[in-house]
């Protein structure tokens, strides 16, 4: 091989190689796009779960209120006082028992 062949095949040698380094960050790049776009939707049900939940414990509130108005004068301590007893109710229990079999309709 001469000194000319040799210098050309060098080149070449470095263009694939630099070729080969762009199409990797290119993949790179398209790796890391997808990364951020699976985080974002992470991110975005998590959110949705979240005020879904949030949505739902509001409508408890106001159902246990409107039955039981009383329950706005008293503090959040001692509203979950009054619920852990009504719960520890035997009588009780087996009412939500009975309600989580019939299901919702």
């Amino acid at each position: 091989m001469t000194e000319k062949e040799y210098q050309e095949w060098l080149r070449d040698q470095l263009d694939e190689k630099r070729a080969q380094i762009e199409k990797r960050e290119n993949e790179l790049e398209i790796l890391t796009n997808n990364l951020e776009r699976d985080r974002q939707k992470e991110r975005y049900l998590r959110k949705k779960c979240d005020r879904a939940r949030t949505h739902r414990l509001i409508q408890y509130g106001a159902a246990f209120e409107s039955r039981v108005p009383k329950m706005k004068q008293l503090s959040i301590p001692k509203i979950y006082d009054t619920i852990g007893f009504l719960l520890d109710m035997p009588e009780v229990n087996d009412a939500l028992d009975f309600l989580l079999e019939e299901g919702d309709p």
